[in-house]
């Protein structure tokens, strides 16, 4: 008898809801059977980064942060905006980063990627997502 296939857990957020929706939705109708991806919708409850009440853990963040410790990889996806990410991305990268558990945590990828206007020169936001982090 051959072992189940464990199935890898990928967590997408997006930095804007159509983003979500056009983006994330396709991706996990595609995956293959062993990969599950979870859209994460509530990047807009997490309140804006405060060092000063970081160590509190807001509920809204210690659920974000639930949400990273439990996955194989993040799948991220935020529209150029002011030649940059979204400010929700940007928000949601700044508990990212703060979190300890979340730094020691190594061996997470994480994929960013965006859509743009043909028209528009993403090269000038690309910069920012070299900020994405691992878990």
């Amino acid at each position: 008898m051959e072992p189940a296939l464990r199935t890898t857990q990928i967590l997408a957020i997006s930095g804007s809801d159509a983003q979500r929706i056009a983006q994330h939705r396709p991706a996990a109708r595609l995956a293959p059977p062993d990969i599950h991806i979870e859209l994460f919708s509530e990047l807009g409850m997490l309140p804006l980064f405060n060092p000063d009440i970081e160590a509190t853990d807001p509920p809204a963040v210690a659920n974000f942060r639930a949400h990273l410790l439990t996955v194989d990889g993040i799948l991220i996806a935020s529209p150029e905006y002011a030649h940059g990410i979204t400010g929700v991305m940007k928000n949601a990268l700044n508990w990212m980063v703060g979190c300890e558990t979340c730094r020691k945590q190594t061996g997470c990828p994480a994929q960013c990627f965006t859509a743009r206007c043909p028209c528009a020169g993403f090269a000038q936001g690309n910069h920012h997502h070299h900020v994405c982090p691992d878990c």
